[in-house]
């Protein structure tokens, strides 16, 4: 529990000390926006009205279809007659996210490319905070934050938490020149990078990290956004099945990971959940044993404690210690039942097995 205290109060005091540099200037890099999509015919009409309140003077949208079957397209059409995009609507001609991004990215006219998803909504000022950004810290590939639109609900809640505290500690690392996470629904990279990367072709998930890992293993540069209006904001999964499907689907693809510190972050963080929950079973037959897995969760409760409130103006949000410490009774359960759901239950991703 110590590693993990001193890990989480490192990525503390990045928070602390970071101010948002803002470009002072104009940028005018051309850019070109991929949104694959599979089956996401309600999400379309925010989508796109979220798109077309963007301000940037060159770019351009392409719209991937992987095979949808809910009447998207259509749907898709006929919204974009009606904003002033500058949007190209392809069909991929092979299934998988991947293989929509790779169409996309080929079908595009400018040397940067940002990924997103199409359940997402952005800030007006989004893509010009990431080019600004990618020129200020001369970066080959930048991360950009992702938050969550939510409903008042404990499920909502507890994946609200869980995001922020993977942002923050994922930003911190970006920010220490040791990035170990990233999302697919806000990154921006060089074309030709995108285009030479490996994305291990055999895990239907991971079109974002296993990018990550390759672009360290190349030495390129990986920097954070940590700029509020770079936020990209979805939506959480709507029931537990849902949520569990997804966060299986994240688990699944760690065992194909290489880097090393990303492997051993993962394991310290998985390791503080183990060692309260592994006490509090112990505590059943010691008392001793009790009292020392409720230690452990008042330190962890601390360090991550500090960790969140650091990011409360960033994500707008507020947490009080109470309820962070029920949810730290949870959380152990929640990473024992993450690991052993896909067991038990088929992983699907838009009723595909992954």
């Amino acid at each position: 529990m110590s590693i993990y205290a001193i890990q989480v109060m490192k990525w503390w005091r990045i928070w602390q000390k970071t101010t948002l540099k803002e470009p002072n200037h104009s940028v005018d890099i051309g850019i070109s926006v991929i949104i694959p999509y599979r089956n996401e015919v309600d999400n379309l009409p925010s989508l796109v009205d979220s798109l077309s309140r963007i301000h940037y003077p060159n770019w351009e949208v392409i719209l991937v279809n992987d095979h949808s079957t809910d009447g998207g397209v259509e749907k898709l059409k006929s919204l974009i007659r009606q904003y002033p995009l500058n949007a190209n609507l392809i069909d991929s001609p092979r299934e998988g996210k991947k293989e929509a991004l790779r169409c996309g990215v080929a079908h595009s006219n400018y040397d940067i490319i940002v990924t997103t998803d199409a359940d997402c909504m952005f800030h007006s000022e989004w893509l010009n905070v990431m080019a600004g950004q990618m020129i200020h810290l001369k970066a080959d590939m930048l991360i950009g934050p992702v938050g969550l639109q939510t409903e008042d609900n404990l499920l909502h809640r507890f994946q609200l938490i869980d995001m922020v505290a993977l942002q923050l500690s994922g930003g911190a690392a970006a920010m220490a020149d040791n990035a170990i996470m990233c999302n697919g629904a806000n990154l921006m990279i060089k074309k030709s990078l995108h285009e030479q990367a490996n994305l291990i072709d055999e895990v239907a998930s991971g079109d974002d990290m296993f990018l990550l890992e390759w672009m360290k293993e190349k030495k390129y540069i990986v920097a954070f956004v940590s700029s509020p209006k770079a936020i990209v904001s979805t939506y959480p999964a709507s029931d537990l099945h849902d949520f569990l499907q997804q966060r299986s689907r994240w688990a699944a693809k760690a065992k194909r990971y290489k880097d090393r510190c990303i492997i051993v972050t993962g394991a310290i963080v998985s390791s503080a959940s183990a060692l309260i929950l592994l006490n509090a079973v112990l505590g059943v037959f010691s008392l001793k044993m009790l009292v020392l897995s409720g230690i452990l969760v008042l330190i962890k409760s601390i360090v991550d404690f500090l960790l969140l409130i650091s990011g409360r103006d960033f994500f707008t949000y507020k947490i009080k210690f109470g309820e962070l410490l029920l949810w730290q009774l949870i959380y152990p359960l929640y990473v024992l039942t993450v690991l052993f759901y896909p067991l038990m239950f088929n992983v699907n991703w838009k009723e595909r097995k992954v």
